[in-house]
């Protein structure tokens, strides 16, 4: 559906991954919104003047507000296309998180007037009147609805839109909230009960909800939230394929728009391979995720002793009994200093940010672990938080 609108009103339709293409697919799905919106919101009032239904005109405040809503949407993408300055090096993309908070919020705010509205007419009812042109043109609104949502999540699927996933879950919810104004219109006609009040309020609670979950989702992106673990684990696999590359661990995504990924990985490679051809390889792969994936990648080069089989059965050996602390957690970096009266073993150890366990015990619970081993044997560990789901 997006690629025939796309192909009519963008140019360079099929570079879905270029900033101002994807801008512009969505700033032309909010026109789109705007218009069907504002036909639909005007037809409405009239309507719910017409029949005197408080329902009916909570629901066209709903559509007006879809349309202001649209037209903040177009103006978060054109901002969104400024590109980086001395002040926003890493461009502007997250605008669109925060006119996607500020729809939210507006939903937020319209829902509960119309709420107070509704409840006010459950006390003091007026006379309704509804007849089969009512019920026609609810019908015509779920319809145009319901294409609009399908519509709205094409686009948002396609350019990976935050924003035009919410509008489209709204206009679902718009659809639901319609059907439920038309099963009141036929409890009226059919047993003549006035229920116009209680389905205004039904909608405006509905609409509230949705709109927290809303505020929720925009929020998140601005305060910063873990990538799909499948997300992670896929870069991991792209790095780890490259020859001379041992491990990777340390993953840290950062987002500051849809499409602008900044990450920082650790990459462990054989202390017996000369540096420079180490760092030769890591070149390769921070230009290939560039070029490839459009990822601005920083890997940190960490030799590891590949070849003395002590250090490589000791370095299992920890793993395991660590993993009976917690399966999920796994350690790096490992290395040894042999001394005369005792070993150092040196290593980075990962622990759940939902551990029960502190930093500094489960420093502990691994130096009894080395005490087991070999009462020689004296941990240097540095514990970092895991930045991805496990």
């Amino acid at each position: 559906m997006y690629r025939f609108f796309g192909k009519l009103f963008v140019k360079n339709y099929k570079d879905l991954d270029n900033e101002i293409v994807r801008a512009n697919y969505g700033i032309m799905a909010n026109v789109v919104g705007i218009i069907s919106n504002m036909l639909l919101g005007l037809l409405k009032i009239v309507l719910g003047i017409i029949t005197f239904s408080i329902s009916i005109i909570t629901d066209a405040v709903n559509n007006v507000t879809d349309s202001l809503s649209s037209i903040i949407s177009i103006v978060g993408y054109k901002l969104s296309k400024k590109e980086a300055d001395e002040d926003h090096p890493f461009g502007h993309q997250r605008i669109e998180f925060i006119a996607g908070l500020i729809i939210s919020v507006l939903m937020f705010s319209v829902a509960i007037l119309l709420l107070k509205e509704s409840i006010t007419k459950i006390f003091t009812p007026n006379d309704v009147s509804f007849d089969l042109i009512t019920i026609i043109i609810l019908g015509i609104s779920i319809v145009v609805k319901l294409l609009q949502g399908l519509f709205y999540n094409s686009v948002g699927k396609a350019i990976s839109s935050l924003t035009l996933k919410a509008s489209s879950k709204d206009s679902i919810n718009d659809t639901i909230s319609t059907i439920a104004i038309i099963i009141g219109v036929i409890i009226y006609v059919i047993w003549n009960v006035n229920v116009d009040g209680y389905i205004g309020t039904i909608i405006s609670i509905y609409v509230i909800i949705s709109s927290i979950k809303l505020i929720i989702e925009t929020s998140d992106p601005l305060i910063g939230t873990i990538p799909p673990n499948d997300e992670i684990e896929k870069y991991k696999k792209i790095i780890k394929s490259y020859d001379g590359i041992l491990g990777v661990h340390d993953i840290v995504c950062h987002t500051y728009g849809p499409t602008k990924l900044f990450m920082t990985a650790h990459a462990e490679v054989s202390s017996s391979v000369s540096s420079l051809i180490s760092h030769d390889i890591i070149d390769n792969i921070e230009y290939d995720f560039r070029v490839k994936y459009n990822i601005d990648l920083t890997i940190h080069m960490d030799p590891i002793d590949d070849k003395d089989e002590y250090t490589i059965n000791l370095r299992d050996e920890f793993r395991k009994r660590i993993k009976e602390i917690d399966e999920r957690m796994d350690l790096h970096d490992f290395r040894i200093v042999k001394g005369d009266t005792h070993t150092n073993v040196l290593f980075d150890c990962e622990i759940p940010i939902d551990s029960k366990y502190s930093k500094n015990e489960m420093r502990e619970k691994i130096q009894v672990i080395a005490s087991k081993i070999d009462p020689k044997l004296y941990t240097v560990i540095q514990v970092d938080q895991m930045y991805d789901r496990k």
